[in-house]
């Protein structure tokens, strides 16, 4: 009777696609924000994308009031691009702080010329690839817990209903 009652709740709820969206990307900047001080501060931002996946979860099931498999890709595809700016943008903060010393330039300046720096700066470019390596294994691991944990929930409601067909 309890797997029933939660069936019908599950079946019942709707999931506010757009809210749960919106809770995602404001995560996003927040995550964006946190790995670009994290890594103005000399800390470990690695475990920035561990965090962000937490967290964009739980946001988006608590504003959408469930979570599904498509949703989880939806957050994975938001929280890559997150991460891809935030890793760019704190790239970009490191060659600022390094011109600044020798020209007068402003961060503007140098975000612009920042992507063909990375490109063409062997150390540079390694050390990029490999945060963003890091960055994006990460962030897989944590979109498989997320992805089974939805696939887990849709399914055993499915299972459920398969076991009442079965009965009538």
């Amino acid at each position: 009777e309890d797997l029933e009652l939660k069936r019908e709740e599950n079946i019942n709820k709707k999931e506010n696609f757009i809210l749960g969206i919106l809770g995602v990307i404001g995560v996003a900047l927040l995550g964006i924000l946190a790995y670009i001080l994290a890594g103005i501060a000399g800390y470990y931002v690695w475990a920035i994308p561990a965090f962000l996946t937490a967290m964009a979860s739980t946001v988006y099931k608590r504003l959408a009031g469930k979570i599904s498999i498509i949703s989880s890709f939806v957050i994975f595809i938001l929280l890559a691009i997150s991460l891809f700016i935030a890793t760019f943008l704190e790239y970009a903060w490191r060659l600022y702080s390094i011109y600044k010393e020798e020209y007068i330039v402003t961060f503007i300046e140098v975000l612009k010329e920042a992507p063909q720096i990375i490109l063409e700066v062997p150390d540079i470019k390694s050390a990029f690839t490999r945060d963003l390596l890091i960055n994006g294994g990460i962030l897989i691991l944590g979109f498989i817990i997320t992805f089974i944990s939805a696939y887990k929930a849709e399914d055993r409601f499915t299972k459920i209903k398969r076991i009442d067909d079965n009965k009538m």
